[in-house]
């Protein structure tokens, strides 16, 4: 279902900005970074624009491959070596984890199951319970609030709900909330 421009900008204005949680003290060295099953990656907005939305999110499936959609040029779900990630957003990646590991792979396995392989089509609606069409942020916060069964992982919705990159980590529930671990 579409919304209005007014309707995406209440919905962006409904959850807090992350700030709070990029200052996390738990980032780790950039150079002995290691990715794992689940961490949740985010650019900021020099690296992409799309209908309104900056910046793009994807979800580690592995410790290496980020399952993504890249945008409305491309129906298709793609994954990305964590190098070729870095290669392709150079700018403000971001990473945050989930502290309970089980429910991370829980997430990734959901997104696995629904979307690697796929081509559901590319579309920013607020339709967040659909597979497709779909988008980058809507992937990653539908494996964490469908994947992990009935721990309350995510925030419920406020409707109409578009999901954003940067405000990835604010749809989270406190006891869930993932830390950053990673920032360039």
């Amino acid at each position: 279902e579409d919304i209005t421009y007014k309707d995406f900008i209440n919905s962006l204005n409904a959850y807090e900005d992350e700030s709070n949680i990029l200052k996390s003290p738990k980032y780790v060295n950039n150079n002995t970074f290691r990715p794992r099953k689940g961490d949740i990656v985010t650019t900021g907005a020099s690296n992409t624009a799309s209908n309104g939305v900056i910046g793009h999110a994807g979800i580690f499936i592995d410790n290496n491959n980020i399952l993504h959609i890249a945008g409305s040029n491309t129906n298709k779900i793609t994954t990305l070596t964590w190098s070729q990630w870095k290669d392709r957003y150079r700018h403000s990646n971001r990473v945050f984890r989930v502290p309970n590991s089980t429910i991370a792979n829980q997430a990734a396995n959901w997104v696995i199951r629904n979307y690697k392989g796929k081509s559901p089509g590319y579309g920013i609606s607020s339709n967040w319970r659909s597979t497709s069409p779909t988008y980058c942020s809507k992937i990653v916060w539908q494996g964490y609030y469908f994947g992990t069964g009935s721990a309350p992982v995510m925030k419920k919705p406020i409707e109409p709900f578009i999901i954003h990159p940067k405000l990835m980590a604010s749809y989270f529930n406190r006891g869930y909330a993932p830390i950053a671990v990673y920032y360039k």
